[in-house]
């Protein structure tokens, strides 16, 4: 199983006004480096993930649709901040969907706020409602053991998710419990630059 974690531009443009190395000041990305240090306290090596830090590289639709061909991945994660993520969210969604149909894609972060809207408007198949490391590793659990089969007697056994069921009603039961805060991790810059794709 292949896995991608990836940033998602705040930007509802299409295309910046200049380049991210031209000034603009751009956050560490904290979620996801958290995310990577869970899966890795859980089984998942270095290598059985990527990161695309779409945020900062900004690639055009074409690029986006080059990586995720060459990748492969079984489970995409987005990562969206705020609310002005969801156009980026639909686009990237709907570019993975088109190249890679049988993937799992994921979305977290503040955007998840807004789970309904998301689900029933773009290619997300599942979002992590408040802090999302547990959710995050029982979905790949989840994946491992089921592929890409919706299980819902299983999915619902996953505190802080939300995803439509057959009848495209929402589902969300409770909140997920966060990470020991002696736990959180302090940034990884070696796995923020292996998401500029070697730039």
């Amino acid at each position: 199983m292949k896995v991608t974690l990836c940033s998602v531009p705040v930007e509802i443009t299409p295309r910046l006004y200049k380049a991210r190395s031209e000034g603009m000041a751009i956050m560490p990305k904290i979620a996801i480096v958290s995310l990577a240090s869970w899966m890795e306290k859980h089984g998942y090596s270095r290598d059985s993930y990527d990161y695309f830090d779409i945020d900062m590289l900004y690639p055009t639709d074409d690029e986006i649709v080059e990586y995720f061909s060459e990748m492969q991945p079984t489970v995409i994660g987005l990562s969206a901040v705020v609310s002005t993520s969801y156009t980026q969210v639909k686009r990237i969604s709907k570019l993975v969907r088109e190249c890679l149909p049988d993937s799992w894609i994921v979305m977290g972060g503040n955007l998840s706020a807004s789970s309904e809207a998301v689900l029933v408007n773009t290619d997300v198949d599942i979002t992590v409602v408040g802090d999302g490391e547990i959710a995050w590793v029982e979905i790949l659990d989840y994946v491992k053991k089921f592929g890409r089969t919706w299980n819902f007697d299983e999915l619902k056994k996953i505190a802080g998710i939300c995803y439509l069921d057959n009848e495209s009603n929402l589902f969300f039961e409770r909140y997920g419990k966060a990470i020991p805060s002696d736990q959180m991790p302090y940034s990884d810059y070696d796995l923020l630059k292996t998401g500029l794709r070697n730039q």
